[in-house]
């Protein structure tokens, strides 16, 4: 590993450091891709076929955090999780590229580029400004959830007034199971004796 000394009249960074630190430039091999996150990267549109819309947050969120805690990547999508310094300082007091900070930004990088090919294109303008995985993760949440919570709403009540009408039986129970798992896909499921309950009232007297 070559060594190479940075003059602190040469580098805007050391000129605001404390005269007794010595700062070094570390030129070293590329930093290693572990194997997890290259089968991560290489391999999350064939796990999670679907992309993310207005209408499948639920879905695709458990999906891709099932995904990442299997590689054990989970912790990139936590805002609390910190990141490590650009620079660390030895005993001798001397300051050098973290190489800790260099795998972080690779992996993050690779993982907020791995997310966003899963996102329908209509999504994208919400976070394609943001810089790592845990500010993609989170703008997500926020601006998902409600209309999530809005769709729950929707749904349930189309459940709440469903009606055979026309239909034949088979076609009515398979609406109102497409109801019914659309609803539980959101993480609101229905208690069976509820289900029930709307199949029922959906049926003539």
């Amino acid at each position: 590993m070559l060594t190479l000394l940075i003059s602190q009249t040469e580098d805007s960074f050391t000129a605001a450091a404390p005269a007794d630190v010595v700062y070094v430039q570390d030129v070293q091999e590329d930093v290693v891709i572990p194997s997890s996150l290259k089968f991560l990267i290489s391999k999350i549109k064939s796990i999670i076929p679907i992309q993310l819309s207005n209408k499948n947050y639920s879905t695709w969120r458990s999906q891709i955090l099932k995904l990442f805690r299997a590689n054990n990547y989970s912790g990139f999508l936590d805002k609390n999780t910190s990141v490590p310094s650009h620079i660390t300082t030895d005993s001798t007091i001397t300051s050098r590229p973290n190489v800790a900070y260099s795998r972080w930004i690779i992996a993050d990088q690779n993982l907020a580029a791995a997310i966003c090919s899963t996102i329908f294109v209509g999504i994208l303008p919400y976070v394609l400004h943001l810089d790592n995985c845990a500010d993609i993760w989170s703008t997500l949440e926020w601006r998902l959830q409600a209309m999530n919570r809005s769709r729950v709403i929707h749904l349930k009540k189309e459940l709440h007034h469903i009606a055979i009408g026309q239909q034949t039986m088979l076609q009515y129970l398979a609406n109102i199971k497409t109801l019914v798992d659309n609803i539980a896909a959101a993480w609101c499921p229905i208690d069976n004796e509820d289900i029930l309950l709307y199949t029922l009232n959906g049926l003539p007297p």
